[in-house]
């Protein structure tokens, strides 16, 4: 029997559950799993960035890339014959000067005059837009205004073999990309477009064809 003054036990065992806490292994596993998950949330909240970034360059290549096709296509199509006084010396509406370049003569609502558009990818990638004015000598029309330029598009990366332009006669046969080539009735257009300096996305890629509906219509 327990003296009743005596309370020595007791308060040793209060003491003892007081001051209890983590083992040194317990901290370290605690610390362990809350590094791996921690780990495992960082890694998903990048993984998510990078997926959305790289989404967003490739809507990005692919808006920029369609814009220069609608320019493309509305010079081609608005390429008619340019009429000289000399009827056989009517100069055509598209010459296809080679697979990455091609020019137009065309007349717009701009002014009386045609003016002649040509479009080239250079050897750094950009799709370059010339435009010259035409003046008239007699009723003969000469492309020999100020020229003007701009760059419709950075970034082009067809590889050998995949031409930038393709021309096509009116029953649909493949014309010699070649300044002196007559006869073109639609072009064919296919870009690949790299808008990511760091090559982090795949090229972005359109095409389409464009048809001459003016190619012989007599312009004013």
């Amino acid at each position: 029997m327990t003296p009743r003054g005596s309370t020595a036990p007791r308060r040793a065992q209060a003491a003892d559950g007081g001051e209890a806490g983590l083992t040194l292994v317990e901290l370290l596993t605690t610390t362990v799993l809350l590094g791996i998950v921690g780990t495992m949330v960082l890694s998903m909240v990048v993984g998510t960035t990078r997926s959305l970034q790289a989404s967003d360059r490739r809507v990005e290549a692919t808006t920029t890339t369609q814009v220069a096709l609608q320019t493309i296509t509305r010079a081609v199509r608005s390429a008619a014959e340019v009429p000289q006084p000399d009827p056989a010396a009517a100069l055509p509406g598209v010459v296809p000067t080679s697979s990455t370049s091609l020019l137009v003569r065309s007349w717009t609502a701009a002014g009386p005059a045609p003016v002649l558009v040509e479009l080239s990818v250079d050897p750094a990638g950009a799709l370059v837009e010339t435009r010259t004015p035409a003046t008239a000598s007699a009723g003969t029309w000469s492309f020999s205004g100020t020229a003007s330029t701009r760059t419709v598009l950075s970034g082009v990366v067809n590889p050998a073999g995949t031409p930038v332009f393709t021309y096509y006669d009116a029953d649909g046969q493949e014309l010699l990309p070649e300044p002196d080539t007559t006869g073109v009735a639609s072009v064919g257009v296919r870009l690949l477009v790299q808008t990511d300096p760091l090559g982090r996305v795949a090229p972005a890629e359109v095409s389409t064809r464009v048809h001459l509906p003016n190619e012989k219509v007599t312009a004013p």
